[in-house]
């Protein structure tokens, strides 16, 4: 069932900023969707305006069948956990997670349960006397999220809460959200731009870029089927490669100086598009720094930069106007302007075009 949409929602800051174009979106019941992209896409000013703290140009926020534009936040039923903690400093934990519901005027003994059932999710028991003076970073983001679960809202709001969090805390954390959510099966809405919190979070994550939508999927449809480049960029660490490739009239593919036949269930894809120019995307852990075989693409190459992570190896390598990453294991002794030959199976290989970056095969396979 349908929980919140929001539809053909336009944002425009001072007159010619457009902050969010006619963006669409429907979470489901019980759904975790993140809201991924880069900084001033436009994904935190969605969150703002569903929760009633900015007024949309147009559009309409649909939350279980109700419109909600003229709503005051207070009564639209929301809770929004933000970067900053929020806390009250002079109230004890307690306090600060009892706060929103005294404003509702809830009976004490209720006050008293609810309070005591989110601490107990949130391992928050033997903190309710201290003070936010007294806790670490990942106890003050639990008080956080405390506030909101006592709320019992019907829906979950989360600009980039762990934004100010050293990376084991943050690690921490998301486990902390994820177990949360599949305790609660609270409907949310989460922003950030990382990607990794997205994927490792997000039942479905939401692309933006430049206030629009650029792909809704799982984490895994947007990895492994990226509908535009800059999807294939975002997605991946590092993301994705992309070389220019020329389709010849006797259905051959230029690439890098280069050329090469595609194998018969491939050569077909390409045959729609002799005498174009269409970019080539491969994922850095699909090539691979040896000779090519028959159904691969190979190149030969210079290595720009090597970056030894213990389990793996970032290998960056110029080829004639491209540059590649590949990451993998077991490339042995590298060193900074060796000639390496790279490949990458025809398998692998995802079409896109060059003039617009959408996605015409993805992958060839």
């Amino acid at each position: 069932m349908e929980k919140l949409s929001v539809k053909n929602l336009t944002k425009i800051f001072d007159g010619s900023i457009v902050a969010v174009d006619d963006f669409n979106l429907s979470v489901k019941e019980g759904e975790f969707v993140v809201l991924l992209g880069p900084s001033g896409c436009g994904k935190s000013t969605i969150l703002r305006i569903i929760a009633g703290l900015e007024r949309p140009d147009s559009g309409e926020i649909i939350l279980e069948g109700k419109r909600i534009n003229d709503l005051s936040p207070k009564d639209r039923d929301v809770a929004m956990v933000f970067q900053e903690y929020a806390l009250y400093p002079h109230m004890t934990v307690f306090d600060n997670l009892s706060f929103p519901l005294k404003m509702r005027k809830l009976p004490k003994a209720e006050i008293q349960k609810q309070v005591h059932g989110a601490a107990e999710i949130l391992g928050l028991k033997g903190l309710l006397p201290r003070k936010p003076r007294s806790l670490s970073g990942g106890q003050r983001q639990r008080v956080a999220l405390g506030r909101a679960v006592v709320r019992d809202p019907k829906l979950f709001l989360f600009d980039e809460p762990l934004s100010n969090l050293d990376a084991k805390l943050r690690q921490q954390m998301r486990a902390e959200i994820s177990k949360l959510h599949r305790r609660l099966r609270a409907t949310t809405l989460y922003v950030t731009h990382d990607q990794q919190e997205a994927m490792t979070l997000g039942d479905k994550v939401a692309i933006l870029k430049e206030g629009r939508l650029r792909q809704m999927g799982t984490p895994l449809e947007l990895y492994r089927h990226p509908a535009e480049v800059f999807v294939g960029e975002f997605i991946g660490n590092p993301g994705m490669n992309f070389l220019t490739a020329r389709v010849e009239g006797s259905g051959e593919l230029r690439v890098a100086s280069s050329q090469f036949s595609p194998p018969g269930n491939i050569s077909r894809v390409f045959r729609n598009y002799t005498d174009r120019e269409l970019l080539l995307g491969i994922r850095p852990e699909d090539i691979l720094l040896s000779a090519s075989a028959a159904e691969a693409i190979s190149l030969e190459g210079e290595i720009d930069l090597v970056e030894e992570l213990g389990n793996e190896t970032v290998v960056r390598v110029n080829c004639g106007e491209h540059q590649l990453t590949a990451r993998g294991k077991d490339y042995g002794e590298l060193t900074i302007a060796q000639k390496v030959i790279f490949s990458f199976p025809w398998s692998k290989v995802h079409l896109f075009e060059k003039e617009s970056g959408k996605a015409l095969a993805r992958p060839l396979s």
